[in-house]
């Protein structure tokens, strides 16, 4: 009986994704968060990890014989755990006051500034030359980094401290948001540009992605 034919990584998670079965079940890596872990598996030292710690992190999820890397955890310091450190967890911010807390709100561009701030081809250029870079870097995995920008932000009260947040009217609550809204859909642009151009490295694409969505409904999905 003859042996299988394996399938490469990127063609087993394009079987998938077309909801076809593929040779076997494909496997992502990126999120072992533990240095001591990823060097065991890559045969390094702690000093290479650290002077290299993506390039030691892909070599041990390519000796692991995953497809693709959603991107690479690293810790912010030899002391912390993961990608978090104690500076990353929200405290209230006691010496702001509401009143400041609503001008710092008021201060925040308005979408229509936003948008005309926005050069869209560097802003994709820099985004692509990204893709490319992880893709050369994985070889025969496929890098498809989570895009965790994508998502419009919710967590305003580390900025404003809790009580401020949560005492701050709805139409100031929307006026947080609504910049942000829009930083979210850039991302999205850029996404939806490269899926159009297939992989980054088969040419540039020819055609910005049109935005011109209204201030009421970006409104209602503030509220």
């Amino acid at each position: 009986m003859a042996t299988p034919r394996l399938l490469s990584s990127r063609t087993r998670l394009e079987t998938l994704f077309a909801r076809h079965e593929p040779d076997r079940t494909p496997i992502l890596g990126g999120w072992i968060a533990c240095p001591e872990y990823i060097c065991t598996i890559a045969q390094a030292t702690i000093d290479e990890y650290w002077a290299d710690p993506v390039g030691v992190s892909t070599r041990a999820y390519q000796l692991l014989g995953m497809d693709g890397l959603i991107g690479v955890f690293v810790p912010r310091s030899p002391k912390d755990y993961r990608c978090v450190d104690a500076n990353s967890y929200v405290r209230a911010k006691p010496d702001l006051s509401l009143e400041d807390a609503i001008a710092r709100v008021e201060a925040m561009p308005a979408p229509e500034k936003i948008e005309s701030d926005l050069d869209f081809e560097a802003a994709y250029a820099s985004f692509r030359k990204g893709l490319i870079e992880g893709q050369a870097r994985c070889g025969d995995m496929l890098w498809m980094p989570a895009q965790w920008g994508a998502g419009a932000r919710v967590t305003w009260y580390g900025d404003l401290g809790y009580e401020n947040y949560f005492m701050i009217v709805d139409d100031e609550i929307g006026r947080v948001h609504l910049p942000e809204l829009w930083r979210t859909c850039k991302r999205h642009r850029l996404v939806v540009r490269s899926h159009r151009t297939g992989h980054p490295s088969h040419g540039n694409a020819s055609t910005p992605v049109p935005h011109q969505p209204s201030r009421p409904r970006m409104a209602r999905v503030c509220r």
